[in-house]
């Protein structure tokens, strides 16, 4: 398959390019520059704080070390480090058409491709300098803090479940996700995450409750996030999940979260998250959609969206809640985005949609990802 053929089918310079060197390296520049941003920000301690916390992905960026094409793309040669060479290994590997046997690497018939990742460049800046705006600080009443402590797991399987759904969570215990994380016990870790009971839910509340944290003893496996369980706030509990991934486990390669009521095939879902980490440095799986409307019908509250929450008519593609899949570079991204937009309560259209969109991270549509409740 010819180099041409190879970027009009997936355009692996851009992905790389836009994404990883793009909302990563873009951060470096901002923090090189973070004194003039800090000076204009009315954010200043926040954005010292997120200074300090996005310095880190610096450091685990394998794309700092490639040289950036020159203003002048046409004659333009790229350095490739050995960190750089696995995902480049389709470019090293080819001759470009216009080449000669003598000639370095020449991007001309590249200029697109570069001049468009350029422009992702310059958006990446203008979104991660603009200015903290909601903290989503969530505090944890049972954090489970310890359990990355002994490992690094490949996948942290995050399943979000109303606080009282009991029996969905035993079920997905002894399901799919129950035995991949048993069965892979040093390299796969399962967390449920669930809210404090809503005010008003009648008389069993307290039993339930001593219930939930009965369930939490025994399994040492559900985080109990500080905010009122109920369904329009699923946003929050959405974010509780990265941030655990975030401060807990950051070392772990994959998120996969999977609804507690949900079939779900886990070494299907790993399979395809490991084929798109071999092209792609930031990325989303599942089932997409695409052109989706929001739901402007006071008469159906259950997702139901004002113009003064959501003003357009049509949301950016995004990926059903059910399953998604991320590696835990875009987790750390999609939460920073969080930080910077205005919060859109379906979590999945706000998080897979709005903010991947801002960051330039792109969503697939997996067919291992399909699912059914």
């Amino acid at each position: 398959m010819g180099l041409m053929s190879l970027i009009n089918r997936r355009a692996p310079l851009l992905s790389i390019v836009s994404i990883s060197f793009v909302a990563l390296v873009l951060i470096y520049n901002y923090n090189a520059n973070k004194d003039n941003i800090l000076s204009a920000s009315p954010c200043t301690t926040q954005n010292r704080q997120h200074t300090r916390n996005t310095a880190q992905l610096i450091s685990e960026n394998p794309f700092l070390n490639a040289r950036v094409p020159s203003e002048k793309p046409g004659s333009a040669s790229i350095s490739l480090s050995t960190s750089s060479r696995k995902t480049y290994a389709h470019i090293i590997q080819e001759t470009p058409p216009n080449a000669g046997p003598e000639q370095g690497f020449d991007l001309e018939y590249l200029d697109q491709e570069v001049q468009k990742a350029m422009e992702t460049k310059k958006a990446a800046i203008r979104f991660l300098s603009s200015p903290i705006i909601n903290q989503h600080n969530l505090m944890y009443l049972v954090g489970r803090e310890q359990k990355c402590t002994n490992m690094t797991p490949e996948v942290i399987i995050t399943v979000p479940s109303a606080w009282s759904n009991f029996e969905k969570r035993q079920k997905v215990r002894d399901g799919t996700q129950g035995k991949y994380v048993r069965a892979h016990s040093q390299n796969a870790l399962l967390l449920f995450f669930v809210g404090l009971p809503p005010a008003g839910i009648g008389k069993n509340k307290t039993q339930k409750w001593a219930k939930l944290q009965e369930e939490s003893e025994k399994y040492a496996d559900v985080v109990i996030a500080y905010f009122e369980d109920k369904y329009r706030n699923i946003l929050f509990k959405h974010l509780s999940m990265l941030q655990w991934v975030i401060n807990f486990c950051p070392k772990a390669k994959f998120v996969l979260r999977t609804d507690d009521d949900v079939g779900v095939m886990i070494d299907s879902m790993l399979v395809s998250l490991r084929r798109h980490s071999d092209e792609w440095q930031n990325f989303i799986l599942g089932k997409q959609r695409v052109g989706d409307a929001p739901s402007r019908r006071e008469d159906q509250p259950r997702y139901y969206l004002s113009k003064e929450e959501y003003e357009p008519d049509i949301f950016p593609p995004f990926v059903l809640g059910g399953t998604i899949g991320y590696p835990v570079s875009t987790v750390k991204l999609l939460y920073e985005a969080a930080r910077r937009t205005k919060s859109v309560w379906l979590d999945d259209v706000f998080i897979t949609g709005i903010c991947a969109t801002a960051m330039g991270i792109p969503t697939f549509n997996e067919r291992s990802f399909q699912f059914a409740h």
